[in-house]
């Protein structure tokens, strides 16, 4: 029988989060901690650790599952032990949030995740290069069961104040709006939810080289250009162009984070 190992590193959980296949991320920092640290890991919801034989029953025992507290000692520990017991397939993280901030990983400010978790985000249905990127962002950093909306921009503004939706990439937007339905770019997407990641400031810069045809300072941005226009030329589906696009972000950032890990 294999061995279950009960622990993942910082370096390994960054490597699979942003991903179609990032494993479901669960803090259970006890709760004067969680408010006091101010900062959550991307995508993770919080529970409370005493309860993990309840919440842990609606978690499928066909997904990994991560679970961290402070300093991955007893807290997520015991309740790792407790989904395991339950036929999950659970690890908690080694060094816990303390050891994943000492690495500077990325993480997502409480208050911002608190405010955008399950809202609602629309953009039009033309998949340019900054929309796709700032789909990406909500689906790998918020929550990768956001719902998009994706619309004729005759009616980004009604169904923008008729769901509260946060708007991004727009352009010219009804200014009578609410605040909620701002339009938002992936370099303000970052600013507003507090996202600390020195990688996103990387892709930030291909990004915008890309959507504006500048190869001259960031040489990744043609190909990244060229990509996402050969995917769009081939689906009619604006869905399946957002959908299919997704892994071509997901390369981008894993390429940042290993030239990252390189030169370190």
């Amino acid at each position: 029988m294999t061995p279950i190992k009960n622990t993942i590193e910082a370096a390994e959980l960054q490597n699979k989060l942003f991903t179609a296949t990032a494993p479901t991320v669960i803090d259970v920092r006890k709760v004067p901690a969680f408010e006091q640290s101010g900062s959550i890991i991307p995508t993770a919801s919080w529970q409370n650790y005493l309860h993990a034989d309840s919440w842990g029953q609606t978690l499928p025992s066909d997904i990994e599952i991560v679970l961290y507290c402070v300093h991955g000692h007893q807290v997520s520990q015991a309740a790792t032990t407790i989904l395991q017991s339950a036929g999950k397939n659970a690890r908690y993280l080694r060094g816990g949030f303390a050891a994943w901030q000492d690495l500077n990983r990325p993480t997502l400010a409480i208050q911002a995740w608190q405010e955008h978790q399950f809202k609602h985000w629309l953009t039009l249905e033309s998949p340019s290069i900054k929309r796709i990127a700032c789909y990406w962002l909500i689906r790998r950093f918020i929550n990768p069961l956001a719902i998009i909306h994706r619309v004729d921009q005759q009616y980004s503004d009604e169904i923008a104040r008729e769901c509260q939706a946060i708007s991004f990439e727009i352009g010219n937007i009804n200014p009578d709006l609410q605040a909620s339905a701002c339009t938002l770019s992936f370099a303000s997407l970052i600013e507003q939810l507090e996202i600390t990641d020195p990688l996103l400031s990387r892709m930030s810069r291909i990004i915008s080289a890309a959507a504006a045809k500048d190869y001259s300072t960031e040489p990744e941005a043609a190909g990244l250009g060229s990509v996402l226009r050969g995917i769009a030329n081939m689906h009619n589906s604006s869905w399946d162009c957002f959908s299919q696009a997704l892994l071509i972000f997901d390369a981008l950032y894993s390429e940042c984070n290993q030239r990252r890990q390189n030169s370190v």
